[in-house]
């Protein structure tokens, strides 16, 4: 089974948003790990949750998804939303990326 790797630029973005609460957009390309080549037609699922303070531990609900498919270039663009309008009570957390291929394993 191969493994698709996200670029650089991907897990810069994602590193970004979820270290400032950023709001997007988030960009990259899904990219073959071993030869380089951009894979058309992934899925890749980004998601948000809700985390709230309770007692004894804090709970997580869900709280939005957005999925695109990367187009021949292995590119995708997951539009900017404002997610701390859709939450009264918490913390908006997230996006957290999934992506998935036939033939290919799951990226997560």
């Amino acid at each position: 089974m191969r493994w698709p790797s996200v670029v650089i630029a991907a897990i810069v973005s994602v590193a970004v948003a979820t270290s400032v609460g950023a709001k997007g957009p988030w960009r990259g390309q899904i990219v073959e790990m071993e030869t380089g080549q951009p894979i058309a037609g992934a899925v890749v699922v980004a998601s948000w949750n809700v985390r709230t303070a309770g007692w004894p531990h804090p709970s997580e609900e869900f709280l939005d998804v957005a999925e695109v498919v990367t187009d021949a270039d292995g590119r995708f663009t997951i539009p900017a939303r404002d997610l701390n309008r859709r939450t009264k009570a918490g913390t908006a957390v997230g996006p957290v990326f999934k992506i998935f291929k036939a033939g290919y394993g799951h990226f997560q």
